[in-house]
């Protein structure tokens, strides 16, 4: 059952990119790159893109702004087991990972956000005078790895925000820079598809049991 799970989920996976659904600026997008067992829970790696336009510097602020704290969540990870990690994938960047009911949340944005599910979120930070990025479109940034109970990734809108600093030289440069966007989260299997997950099952074991015979 578990495999067969796992397959499922590699099918709804792929790797795609979520673009902002909100009309502020864009900082970092989630990619759900892979949903794999681990031991009796599935592991859920995400990839996380910074934005061309925008940059990290969180302990030195630029263009004469107060540093601007960076961080991604994704909202509402259900069956999520222990705590989330994330590693960076630049030099000069720290990423941690951790758990809130709530938030955080940019100023800007209004993700859902249920008080009754945990959200998973990669918090960055930077030596002083260090600034990472801007680099190419949608750079790579760090890996958020997060375990659930529940092996099947559900597309869910509005359910990501980020937030990262302007990059580009105007009345803009150095603010918060903040994006809401959707992001696949681990889902609740229907009644209705144990059941016929149940009876697939049912099936195959009668089926060998008669190859056996």
């Amino acid at each position: 059952m578990k495999k067969i799970l796992y397959l499922l989920a590699a099918a709804a996976v792929g790797v795609a990119v979520a673009f902002p659904s909100s009309a502020s600026a864009n900082s970092i997008f989630p990619s759900l790159i892979s949903v794999a067992p681990s031991g009796t829970n599935f592991l859920y790696t995400y990839q996380l893109l910074l934005d061309a336009a925008q940059e990290i510097s969180t302990t030195t602020g630029v263009g004469g702004q107060p540093p601007v704290p960076s961080f991604a969540t994704v909202y509402d990870f259900v069956g999520l087991v222990g705590a989330p990690t994330c590693t960076a994938l630049v030099a000069n960047l720290t990423c941690t990972g951790s758990t809130a009911l709530v938030g955080p949340t940019p100023a800007l944005e209004a993700p859902a956000d249920s008080a009754l599910v945990p959200n998973i979120t990669a918090t960055f930070s930077t030596p002083a005078g260090i600034v990472v990025g801007p680099g190419t479109p949608l750079t790579p940034i760090a890996d958020l790895y997060a375990l659930s109970t529940f092996g099947t990734p559900l597309r869910v809108a509005n359910n990501f925000a980020a937030q990262a600093t302007n990059a580009i030289t105007g009345l803009d440069f150095g603010t918060p820079a903040a994006n809401a966007t959707s992001a696949s989260v681990p889902s609740v299997p229907e009644p209705g598809s144990l059941v016929l997950l149940g009876t697939g099952l049912i099936g195959l074991v009668l089926a060998r049991r008669r190859i056996d015979r």
